[in-house]
């Protein structure tokens, strides 16, 4: 990213479920303004977040964006006007699932009937967002300008370069410039807020301190190690790593009970008739799940919609009781008028699952050798963070360890991101996910390649190998780079090069499991009149949170920036190294 000047640093949080914006000003970094907070105008339900949803009209033009597109679509759904319109949730959860991500990639909306390229929903989404972050800075110094604001936005850490193309993409497809653009990897963000925040900041402050962040989203568990050096910077012990166990698990393993209960064709008719009666039954259940802990003498009260009730009577010949008694559940779930009362093992029997895999994740890193060894504190930041029985759970498994969440945690993210805009540095060395390197045919050598590797090429053996330039999970220092020196062209204008990952530190051949071609580098060279004229060095920059690969022009020292671009093939003709 260019050096520019700016007078405030900006970060947007799209989540998988809720999303939010916060800001501060370049002289007093540490005070960070966060989003008014938004109302959902039922349930009385008031957030500083608002749902992850995008509602288009008829003609595929933006409409709204979080609780007012729930309310826009459910206000339809209730005249029945809602088949022609487009309603996003929870897509960002895409960007973690596909593996073979391309601008093509499509998002089905809430009825699962239509599709969208999910490009121009991260799109609409974010300019949404920035459109309110405008509006909100403005009215606090209307003489800002856009140009004034340097923008940061978040992704989980977990996620693969594709990924993170895909978001700067979408965003400059927003509107943003790129130039003022940085991306944050969300548990790094959040790692640097809780060294501010009062309830954590003496606990991971003092130099050699040790601590892993888990950052507990709506959609995925992503979790760092760092360690403070004496610089007071902040150092990667292990690679980033984690899993899809954050909330929305929780609440398919609630609509699944549900569906057991009710049956599937009153839930399925309720969703599609009733939709703002469904969005309260979610909202309310969101509410409640926060408040899970594990207090067994503990209940949870559901309150069900009349609608809901009148599409089962009509589904079933059994009364609820009933079928609550023919479940075996009678003990543990007791219907009052038009409340579910139900028993806390039940409730926390939903966080089982990707409670499990959480806890599991953490004890094998803590099993990493030596370089864990003195890791002392977990912190839990995140919306599914703040849950009292995660944070039990956490520390009932982990005994010898710390467990600390803190004020606010699902905010820790999005303020953390402010902070980081203005000192991208205090992350000052991080830990390589994938080994990248080059496919590279050779001669076959009987003594190092593997017969069933070799082709013809020309009447003569080859074989094509991996050439690294860097090993995953070696430490390196923020801005740290590899020269690739006399790459030699093959066309005269310009040269397409393609890079390859894995996520083992040992690639022989790129035909190796977990070996996959990550990107096509594109290298200009338009000056010269001969192949020698133009050849060229690339110089590849690790550590920060995008992929960076410079080109320098040997003849004449020209240097710049190569285009890396991971969501699409190119049939061009790869760069003869």
């Amino acid at each position: 990213m260019a050096t520019v000047d700016y007078l405030l640093v900006a970060a947007i949080d799209l989540g998988t479920t809720y999303s939010g914006y916060a800001y501060s000003f370049r002289d007093n970094q540490e005070v960070v303004h966060i989003n008014q907070a938004w109302n959902a105008g039922t349930q009385k339900l008031i957030s500083q977040k608002t749902p992850t949803c995008l509602l288009l009209n008829s003609q595929e033009e933006f409409h709204s964006f979080g609780f007012k597109a729930e309310n826009k679509f459910a206000d339809l759904a209730e005249d029945n006007e809602h088949g022609d319109w487009l309603l996003f949730r929870q897509f960002k959860m895409l960007l973690h699932d596909e593996k073979n991500l391309s601008k093509e990639l499509k998002v089905v909306d809430f009825n699962g009937t239509r599709s969208m390229p999910a490009l121009t929903i991260f799109a609409m989404s974010l300019k949404y967002l920035k459109e309110k972050l405008l509006e909100d800075i403005r009215g606090f110094k209307d003489e800002i300008v856009e140009t004034d604001i340097k923008y940061v936005i978040t992704v989980p850490a977990i996620w693969s370069d594709p990924a993170k193309q895909f978001m700067r993409e979408a965003a400059e497809e927003a509107g943003f410039d790129s130039n003022r653009l940085n991306i944050a990897l969300e548990p790094e963000a959040a790692s640097i807020w809780c060294r501010i925040e009062k309830e954590t900041k003496t606990v991971i402050s003092g130099f050699d301190t040790k601590y892993i962040v888990v950052d507990l989203g709506g959609g995925t568990a992503d979790i760092t190690v760092h360690e403070v050096g004496r610089d007071a910077t902040l150092k990667e012990l292990h690679k980033s790593s984690g899993g899809p166990w954050g909330g929305t698990y929780v609440d398919k393993n609630f609509l699944q009970w549900m569906t057991d209960i009710f049956g599937s064709k009153t839930i399925e008719r309720f969703k599609s008739e009733n939709i703002a009666d469904y969005f309260d039954l979610l909202r309310d259940f969101e509410m409640k799940k926060r408040n899970v802990d594990t207090d067994s003498s503990v209940k949870c009260t559901i309150k069900l919609a009349s609608s809901l009730m009148e599409i089962y009577e009509k589904e079933n010949e059994l009364t609820l009781p009933d079928k609550i008694s023919d479940k075996g559940l009678s003990e543990q779930v007791r219907v009052t008028a038009d409340k579910l009362r139900i028993d806390n093992a039940i409730l926390c029997g939903f966080f089982e699952t990707p409670l499990n895999s959480l806890v599991s994740h953490l004890q094998n890193i803590l099993h990493k050798g030596n370089i864990m060894k003195n890791v002392s504190t977990i912190l839990l930041v995140g919306g599914f963070g703040e849950s009292k029985l995660v944070q039990s759970k956490v520390q009932t498994h982990l005994k010898t360890k710390r467990v600390l969440s803190t004020r606010d945690a699902g905010l820790a993210v999005v303020k953390g991101a402010v902070v980081f805009g203005h000192e991208p540095r205090i992350i000052s060395a991080r830990v390589m996910k994938y080994t990248y390197g080059f496919k590279l045919h050779l001669p076959f050598n009987a003594r190092k390649h593997d017969k069933d590797k070799a082709f013809m090429l020309n009447g003569e053996e080859r074989v094509y190998v991996f050439r690294a330039i860097n090993k995953a999970d070696e430490s390196v220092e923020v801005g740290y780079s590899t020269i690739m020196c006399n790459m030699q062209p093959r066309k005269l204008d310009r040269t397409i090069v393609e890079l390859y990952s894995s996520e083992k530190d040992k690639v022989m051949y790129v035909t190796d499991d977990g070996c996959k071609k990550l990107a096509t580098l594109e290298v200009s060279h338009p000056e010269g009149k001969t192949l020698a004229d133009k050849k060229f060095d690339l110089t590849f920059i690790f550590g920060e949170t995008e992929l960076i690969v410079k080109a320098r022009i040997q003849k004449t020292g020209r240097e710049f920036n190569t285009e890396v671009n991971c969501l699409q093939d190119s049939e061009n003709d790869a760069s003869g190294i």
